[in-house]
């Protein structure tokens, strides 16, 4: 797993509550099926941050990376894990904000105010687009179809992070 510019990304002034959170990516067995449940992915958020003029942010780990994103929970919740959803509002755009990537292991990370998520793609016949990370689907939403040849292929995308968001939620 490639670690350049995955720094917490968190240092200045703002003020740290403890927080919570998880992280759910959608997935049944590596395939996205509609008619099963989802399965979630707990991911532990350290801890929140309100800085000036942005989104409540939190801090989160996984097994395969960290970093800061929004947090639409309490801002006041107890650290720990949480099932939340993850959503991605953000159109994808090959060579874009979707490139080629130089490591083939699920990563998650960031550089600068973008978040980097790595997985493997997946393109449906009917043109629809999954990223598989560490075993869990994103669906993605495209700006335009994305190469035929890039199935399968590792990929990195380069997201804003205010384009990304938690939503905690209760099984």
């Amino acid at each position: 797993m490639r670690r350049r510019g995955l720094g917490d990304g968190l240092s200045g002034p703002g003020r740290w509550g403890p927080s919570p959170g998880t992280v759910s990516l959608t997935s049944v067995d590596g395939v996205p099926d509609a008619g099963r449940q989802d399965e979630t992915v707990l991911v532990e958020v350290e801890r929140t941050a309100k800085f000036p003029e942005s989104h409540l942010l939190a801090l989160i780990r996984t097994p395969f990376g960290h970093t800061a994103v929004p947090w639409h929970g309490a801002p006041d919740a107890a650290a720990g894990q949480y099932h939340v959803e993850w959503t991605i509002d953000e159109e994808i755009i090959w060579g874009r904000n979707a490139k080629p990537a130089a490591g083939t292991a699920a990563a998650l990370g960031q550089e600068g105010h973008c978040v980097i998520i790595r997985g493997r793609l997946n393109l449906t016949l009917d043109g629809a687009a999954f990223l598989n990370v560490d075993g869990e689907q994103i669906q993605l939403d495209l700006a335009n179809p994305i190469p035929t040849e890039a199935s399968e292929m590792w990929i990195d995308l380069h997201l804003q992070r205010e384009n990304i968001a938690l939503y905690p939620y209760d099984l």
